[in-house]
């Protein structure tokens, strides 16, 4: 603490002959201090809160919503969008129709006639291109005609590679025959994904076996029972044939069988292999 002395003032602007002497304790100085917080404008800070979702409840991007819609109108017709034989190219034409109709009303007020009308004119185009694609489904019988198609291959080949009266070079293209044409036919008819990816395995391996596997087995018909084996074990790998349990009747072990099979790693084909896959579709 410390003692303050302060003059006492007259009316007459005479100096004071005596003086007031005070003592200015810590308290007083937070009182002090308290005084000038008070008239000091005070920052108040202000707390948003944001929500927060999980992500599994994130918005669907553009891409995903318009897929969900061309997949909600075909269903409401009765036909799937993977049985569509060209289905990303009716996404891309869903979407270019969107472009159009957006801009057609932003040219309505800002561009001329002959602009307005050339988006018509495309908007016309994209939209019967769409209704052609949308007819062109995988039909039920063709697929069926794949299948046999495959099968048939299949049993040539055999029949190729263990009759020994042929020539060795026929004997040779009977296990070839697996590669050649049984896989992409069963690739053709628009498979599941599970048997899409068990056949886009198979479709790598075949060839690697064809061409290493005669350094140690020379019998065609013993390569060709390879190429079957190998070809069923991807099947069985991927769980093709395994029966997808209904939700109200799943079983703890069903269920973790399956998420075990969807849990197998997806293949897809090079771009150089589509090419000598003819039943791509690509």
């Amino acid at each position: 603490m410390f003692v303050a002395c302060s003059p006492r003032t007259t009316y007459s602007g005479r100096a004071p002959a005596t003086h007031k002497c005070f003592v200015k304790t810590p308290r007083f100085f937070r009182r002090a201090q308290f005084a000038r917080c008070l008239k000091r404008p005070q920052r108040v800070r202000v707390r948003c809160a944001t929500e927060t979702t999980e992500p599994g409840d994130a918005v669907l991007d553009g891409a995903d919503s318009l897929e969900a819609t061309v997949r909600r109108e075909l269903e409401a017709q009765g036909i799937e969008l993977d049985q569509l034989l060209n289905p990303s190219k009716v996404i891309s034409l869903e979407r270019k129709i969107r472009d159009y109709r957006v801009k057609l009303g932003e040219v309505s007020t800002t561009r001329t006639t002959s602009e307005k009308e050339r988006l018509e004119r495309r908007l016309s185009k994209a939209q019967r291109e769409l209704e052609q694609e949308k007819r062109a489904i995988m039909r039920q019988w063709l697929k069926n005609l794949f299948v046999a198609q495959g099968v048939l291959t299949a049993l040539l080949g055999g029949w190729m590679a263990f009759e020994s009266s042929l020539p060795l070079y026929l004997r040779a293209l009977g296990f070839w025959m697996i590669w050649l044409f049984t896989i992409p036919s069963l690739r053709a008819r628009k498979p599941s994904t599970a048997e899409k990816n068990a056949l886009n395995v198979s479709f790598l391996l075949a060839p690697l076996m064809n061409l290493f596997l005669p350094m140690i087995v020379k019998d065609p018909g013993q390569l060709w029972a390879a190429q079957v084996i190998q070809l069923l074990g991807c099947y069985l790998y991927y769980g093709v044939w395994a029966s997808v349990p209904e939700k109200s009747t799943t079983s703890p072990s069903a269920s973790t069988q399956a998420n075990a099979f969807r849990k197998r790693p997806a293949i897809r084909l090079p771009s150089v292999l589509r090419w000598l896959d003819w039943g791509s579709w690509r």
